[in-house]
């Protein structure tokens, strides 16, 4: 506060336009909900070109710029002298090409990133892994790490655990179905069927109606295999704090959102080992042996460290570790 003729002056808030393109919930939501307790916050959402316009008269009305994922709607952040930070999510980063995810496997998609990595104040990574694609695809060394994080107090477990209730979550096309592993956990599902085992399996998550048929079709000849399709917030989290075991069993994640949430919840992980998966869960969970998928399974099933897991997510991965960082890096520019 500064003083005027004995009177206390309230400080100028920073004005911070908070720019994204997917609708706010999840992990973009945490970030608005910490910079609004502190910041005059404008949130914009991205639908399309015809918000071009728009959105640069508003980067002019701003102090400064946050912008989740570096793509079109941050690249058009870029063309004016305010502060700006971004952050890399995953599909800006990433480049890979054997099934064409990431914006660096196309060359007008990566010039796009390219030109707000120029542009840009401060570059955020999500993970260690998430930073380290960073120079590899874009000659980029300059990121901070700063961990995702999920509101610890709302995700959290509840009474007891269904035995032998194992859950994944993802929403799925055909090309997320097998990025996200899910053709993996039904195989599981599969093979522990038929092995007798007292496990059952949930895909928890929208599907598209190319995947309709396909739903219908598994779980009529795999009887402990559910699709839930769509479900609110509210019901995921009921999964979470059901489920004895969470699999994130993909080929890529840049963090690993869900899996974290369930880990907050004490669910014993099962993961593919894969990009940063490894990294998130520690010494905590168990990874998928592809050679022997059920015998890993059976460890998790008898794993009792559900809260180690929670206790990894509160240290490194809460809402008030994210908020603090995010507070230094804006009192730094």
């Amino acid at each position: 506060m500064e003083k005027q003729d004995g009177r206390h002056i309230p400080q100028k808030k920073i004005k911070i336009l908070f720019v994204h393109h997917i609708k706010c919930r999840g992990f973009i939501k945490t970030d608005y909900d910490i910079l609004i307790e502190k910041y005059d916050v404008t949130d914009f959402y991205y639908r399309g070109i015809q918000d071009i316009p728009c959105l640069m008269f508003e980067c002019r009305r701003h102090d400064l710029i946050f912008g989740w994922f570096m793509s079109l709607h941050t690249f058009f952040t870029t063309f004016n002298s305010k502060k700006k930070i971004y952050v890399a999510g995953g599909y800006d980063a990433a480049k890979q090409s054997d099934y064409q995810y990431g914006l660096a496997c196309r060359w007008y998609t990566k010039l796009l990133v390219k030109r707000c990595l120029k542009k840009a104040d401060v570059v955020l990574s999500v993970s260690d892994f998430n930073k380290t694609e960073l120079p590899k695809n874009y000659g980029y060394a300059d990121a901070a790490l700063v961990y995702n994080s999920v509101d610890t107090d709302y995700f959290k477990p509840d009474k007891k655990k269904t035995d032998g209730l194992v859950v994944t979550v993802a929403s799925m096309d055909m090309v997320s179905f097998f990025r996200k592993g899910v053709d993996v956990f039904v195989e599981l599902a599969r093979e522990s069927a038929r092995l007798g085992l007292p496990y059952t399996f949930v895909v928890v998550g929208r599907y598209t109606d190319e995947l309709k048929k396909y739903v219908m079709d598994v779980q009529k000849h795999i009887p402990n295999l559910q699709f839930t399709g769509f479900v609110s917030d509210e019901e995921l989290l009921k999964w979470y704090q059901k489920a004895m075991v969470y699999c994130q069993l993909s080929k890529y994640e840049s963090f690993g959102l869900s899996l974290v949430e369930a880990m907050s919840c004490g669910c014993i992980p099962v993961i593919s080992g894969r990009a940063a998966l490894p990294e998130v869960v520690g010494g905590m969970g168990v990874v998928l042996d592809n050679d022997d998928p059920v015998s890993s399974l059976k460890q998790a099933v008898e794993c009792d460290s559900g809260v180690e897991c929670r206790k990894r997510v509160v240290e490194l991965f809460s809402k008030e570790s994210r908020k603090q960082v995010l507070y230094d890096v804006l009192g730094g520019i």
